[in-house]
């Protein structure tokens, strides 16, 4: 009888869409922002050898540029995660979750290295 009322939770399909491009970005926009320009920002993800897709625990699917620039973002100056909305788009839940899985993927990276 409970075995039968059981229903397992539903999965979140992975869908592979990109909400934020570097190339928008202007230089001086992204200077100040991110601290690095475009390029850079995509050195950074390459050197740090991050995966082309990033999925944290709770199914947040980002791509590596994207979340590497929330990562740059949170910590340029003063920005609170409600700040970030218009560049990126995702609710305030995801962005924390990214930051917190970025910050302990590039600790992870200078501990091994």
């Amino acid at each position: 009888m409970v075995a039968s009322l059981y229903r397992p939770p539903v999965e979140r399909p992975v869908v592979h869409y990109i909400r934020f491009c570097l190339g928008v970005h202007i230089r001086r926009s992204s200077d100040f922002d991110f601290r690095f320009d475009a390029a850079g920002i995509v050195q950074l993800s390459s050197l740090f050898e991050l995966p082309e897709w990033v999925i944290t625990k709770h199914c947040d699917c980002v791509h590596r540029t994207e979340a590497l620039g929330i990562l740059l973002h949170r910590h340029s100056y003063s920005k609170r995660l409600a700040d970030m909305r218009m560049n990126f788009g995702r609710s305030e839940g995801a962005r924390s979750r990214i930051v917190l899985y970025m910050g302990k993927i590039i600790l992870l990276y200078d501990v091994g290295s």
